[in-house]
């Protein structure tokens, strides 16, 4: 993998803090940027992609690979397991993403209208629940709809 070392670096009036890390092989995780914003970072066809978090409407797998569905309507895509990206995610506090389905990861800030079967984002897709977790959804959606008021 890449890896990067620590150190500050002076850009104009700002000092930025370089943190050291490896990066290894198809690695996913989180990046904070000064608390400010957060990061999903992900490796597809040797390159490395980085996409603001609050900008994800959702995650859907596909056999091997997850597919990463913008709120402009790109999409990006990379191999990896959902439970993995649930996982890194989780550990986020500042947005709160359902896990509707075995295969689909919903961001809850893009939910227009929460059915008992389905959820209609913002831009119109229309994502089923799966039956077996859709009191869970129903109570993890009123519990994100309380704490954001």
């Amino acid at each position: 993998g890449i890896k990067f070392t620590a150190g500050n670096v002076g850009f104009g009036d700002s000092i930025y803090t370089l943190v050291e890390f490896d990066f290894p092989q198809g690695a996913k995780r989180l990046m904070t940027d000064n608390g400010i914003s957060e990061y999903f970072e992900f490796k597809f066809n040797n390159a490395y992609y980085k996409v603001l978090v609050k900008e994800i409407l959702y995650f859907e797998s596909e056999k091997r690979s997850i597919i990463i569905n913008m709120v402009d309507g790109t999409k990006y895509r990379f191999y990896g397991k959902m439970n993995n990206v649930e996982c890194i995610l989780c550990k986020s506090q500042k947005i709160d993403f359902l896990r509707i389905h075995h295969s689909i990861l919903v961001n809850s800030r893009w939910i227009k209208i929460k059915r008992f079967s389905e959820v209609e984002l913002i831009d119109g897709t229309i994502l089923q629940i799966s039956e077996k977790k859709r009191s869970q959804i129903n109570q993890q959606y009123i519990k994100h709809v309380v704490e954001t008021m």
